[in-house]
């Protein structure tokens, strides 16, 4: 088997202080960190804590998956706290006098900004996953996005911090207005209990396919981190909402998206795909080279379970053992979609040139025994998957 690179996304703060758990646990069984920080957490003593730290443990050449959420409603911010991200960053490595962090990652971003399309969406009583776009809108909101890059493109040469952008899955997941609320509807207990997210699907307009992405990255050097759970997602939702409709019958805007994208657009509906996605084609397509993958076990968004609720299928471990799904049957079946779905994937992102993997496999807690547990059954999966390939 060829050298390939095992990664965890880690948490480092806990009550507004640095804190190694997370870090610890991936270590013990020979997973290496992906560190994960929200902006308010970029301070000085944190920083100085971690880079002593990472310096001590002999770490280098991580990544870090910083909150930013790219829409053409809020670039400006975008921008300022990507420089807040690599001015951080270059103070770590400093403290540590060597390369603790070289890679910050960040979804590409969406047309409309997820907490302002919630409220538009209640407000105006518009199904979750209808667009409040439309072709032409879409278009424009695209080139914003790829003007933005070429700014983010000058801060990390001027920088020397490589910037990746992570693709997302549309349609998302829908939020609850609150946790009282969710319980009222999905009376169950599992691994997103402590959230607001819910198995239902949310149309922002989220840049998914590798030709919205490589139009918006066209002419920069930014790299890929790509999530193959995001494409599941995609992929799936590609399957639900094929076109249907006469493409005589598009107008202007809309043939100019299809015929670039593969999309229909149309504000009051669901957006529709051309064909059903292929992972492989998804994957090699893309013009920027993909320098690191995201992995979990998720076969589908949501799917109901033998409790008869609907369960979100996100981050699942990819082992036969999955103690998450309930129905005997139902769990064989999704291990064998899912070992066969990931093989696919990185056989598709081996010919890429990536060899750099981060487990993204959530249960309860992130530094508990389940999570050892779920995520050494996954790196034990995913070391026999990458023998065959």
């Amino acid at each position: 088997m060829e050298t390939w690179q095992f990664y965890a996304t880690r948490g480092i703060v806990k009550s507004y202080r640095f804190d190694n758990s997370q870090i610890e646990k991936g270590l013990e069984i020979g997973i290496s960190p992906e560190i994960k920080i929200s902006h308010k957490h970029l301070t000085a003593p944190i920083q100085r804590d971690f880079a002593l730290y990472g310096k001590r443990m002999g770490l280098k050449e991580l990544e870090l998956s910083a909150s930013i959420e790219p829409s053409p409603e809020n670039v400006e911010e975008s921008l300022s706290r990507l420089n807040q991200y690599t001015i951080w960053v270059r103070g770590a490595n400093d403290i540590a006098n060597e390369r603790l962090i070289n890679a910050i990652n960040f979804h590409v971003g969406s047309a409309q900004d997820y907490d302002s399309e919630r409220e538009y969406k209640k407000r105006t009583r518009t199904p979750n996953d209808f667009a409040t776009f439309d072709a032409e809108e879409y278009l424009k909101r695209l080139d914003a996005l790829k003007e933005f890059y070429k700014h983010v493109d000058e801060l990390s040469s001027k920088s020397g911090i490589t910037v990746l952008v992570e693709n997302m899955p549309n349609p998302n997941f829908a939020k609850a207005e609150s946790l009282e609320d969710k319980k009222s509807k999905y009376r169950y207990i599992d691994r997103w209990s402590g959230t607001r997210w819910v198995p239902e699907y949310f149309q922002h307009g989220s840049m998914a396919t590798s030709g919205e992405i490589n139009h918006v990255l066209g002419g920069t050097g930014i790299q890929i981190c790509y999530d193959i759970e995001h494409l599941n997602q995609t992929i799936e939702s590609s399957s639900r909402y094929p076109n249907e409709g006469s493409l005589e019958s598009l107008l202007v805007h809309e043939a100019e998206l299809f015929e670039k994208f593969g999309l229909i657009v149309r504000k009051g509906e669901t957006l529709r795909f051309k064909s059903k996605l292929d992972i492989e084609q998804q994957i090699t397509d893309f013009r920027n080279p993909i320098k690191s993958s995201q992995i979990g076990g998720q076969v589908g968004m949501a799917f109901m379970d033998s409790d008869g609720y609907f369960h979100i299928g996100s981050h699942m471990p990819l082992t036969p053992t999955n103690i998450y799904i309930m129905d005997e049957r139902q769990r064989q079946k999704m291990w064998e979609d899912g070992r066969e779905y990931v093989k696919q994937a990185l056989q598709a992102l081996k010919s890429k040139g990536c060899r750099r993997i981060t487990f993204e496999v959530f249960p309860y807690d992130y530094a508990g025994e389940d999570w050892v547990k779920m995520n050494q059954e996954t790196f034990s999966s995913v070391k026999q998957i990458l023998s065959e390939i």
